[in-house]
Formats: structure tokens, sequence, C-alpha cells
């Protein structure tokens, strides 16, 4: 599901960091002040990646492309079914502990 854009910055990072609003907030105030994010003009509710966040972004994403080919690359693309079908529940069953 898409996030409510209705919401506050701080609301949408506390719902995926599972943490309370007071220390979601916290968290966007230091990502703000570490140029990665900022606030959007004229959009309260909203914030964009900062020029930081981006650079930040493309050193994780091009990591995370390296590492992952070693450990997924040559399986089957069965297998690879069969493993997202797995961790696609696991990680159901934990948002659902987390919630409760």
């Amino acid at each position: 599901m898409p996030p409510d854009r209705s919401t506050s910055p701080a609301a949408r990072v506390g719902d995926v960091l599972k943490v309370d609003e007071p220390q979601a907030r916290a968290q966007v105030e230091r990502l703000v002040a570490k140029g990665l994010v900022q606030p959007t003009a004229g959009e309260p509710s909203r914030i964009a990646v900062g020029e930081s966040g981006r650079a930040l972004h493309s050193r994780v994403l091009a990591a995370t492309t390296e590492i992952t080919g070693r450990l997924w690359g040559d399986l089957p693309a069965e297998q690879l079914a069969v493993a997202g079908d797995v961790l696609a529940t696991v990680l159901a069953r934990a948002n659902a502990e987390l919630a409760s």
C-alpha cells in the first residue's frame, strides 16, 4: 500500500521504523541536518531526497547490487520465486507481531 501523503513525514517514518512519532520526528530532523532530505517548499507534509541523499543512495545501490548478484545471481528463477514468497510471508508475520 502506498504511503498516505496527507500524513506528516515523521508519522510515515515512524510507521516504517516502528517507533513513536517523537522518535521519528527526531530522525527526520537528523536527516535534514545531514542534507539527506529536505523539506518541500509549500508542502509541509512532504520531504524530498537532497543531493547528499541521492549520492548516498547511489553508493548503497551499487554496493547492494554487486553483493546481491553474488548471493542470488546464479539461482534458478523457480527457486527465487519460492524464496520471495517465503520472505514475503515472514515479513508480513513480523509486521503483524510488531503491530500487536
